[in-house]
């Protein structure tokens, strides 16, 4: 457990967590400033909770998850603001997911992206704005996604990008303005443009401002 703490200036990263397995929780901590990735976790299996935890303008990614397995991932009120890569990574990560009430703002690529993974990954009352990518991105693996109540405006490319994946999406009750290239693409660059067999979308309710 990690909680009530402060991880600031460090040379490398913030936090570095490799090859545990268990029960991770971090709770009312900030991260920032860091010179390496604000937290990073590799080869990790178990379940992770996140609640109150702010990474902010670190040199690479606000935090970062690699070649892990999750029965849970629970992200709440998380801010990731002003990183210099990812506000939040995950890269060949398998897990179920909820992120809820959280910030990904102003990163200089996506504010929460998700390369070669598998699982599902529900957003609830996210704001994705301002990064110089897209809010959100997940590509090049079969991840699920669920968007409520979700705010991907203002964006240098996308509101939401999806790309070769398998699964469903849906989108319900949410925003995408003012990004400087699509509010939501969907795309499979290996079928000139079509969807990946095995995807679907379904939009419920796209918001207008």
């Amino acid at each position: 457990m990690i909680a009530n703490s402060t991880f600031k200036d460090n040379h490398g990263k913030g936090i570095l967590l490799n090859d545990l397995t268990g029960k991770l929780t971090i709770s009312t901590t900030e991260v920032f400033r860091n010179k390496g990735e604000g937290m990073t976790a590799e080869r990790i299996s178990g379940e992770i909770a996140a609640t109150n935890v702010h990474f902010i303008n670190n040199s690479a990614n606000g935090l970062a998850i690699f070649n892990s397995s999750f029965t849970s991932c629970n992200i709440h009120e998380l801010s990731s603001k002003g990183n210099v890569h990812n506000g939040v990574y995950f890269q060949r990560v398998a897990f179920r997911s909820n992120v809820s009430d959280s910030v990904f703002d102003s990163n200089a690529l996506h504010g929460f992206a998700i390369t070669n993974g598998a699982g599902k990954i529900d957003y609830r009352n996210i704001i994705a704005v301002l990064n110089t990518h897209s809010g959100v991105r997940i590509y090049d693996g079969k991840v699920s996604s669920n968007f409520r109540s979700s705010n991907l405006s203002r964006n240098r490319e996308d509101g939401c990008c999806i790309s070769n994946q398998g699964g469903s999406h849906k989108f319900f009750n949410c925003t995408a303005n003012s990004n400087l290239r699509h509010g939501l693409s969907l795309f499979d660059a290996r079928k000139n443009g079509t969807f990946h067999q095995g995807t679907s979308l379904r939009i419920l309710v796209w918001k207008r401002a």
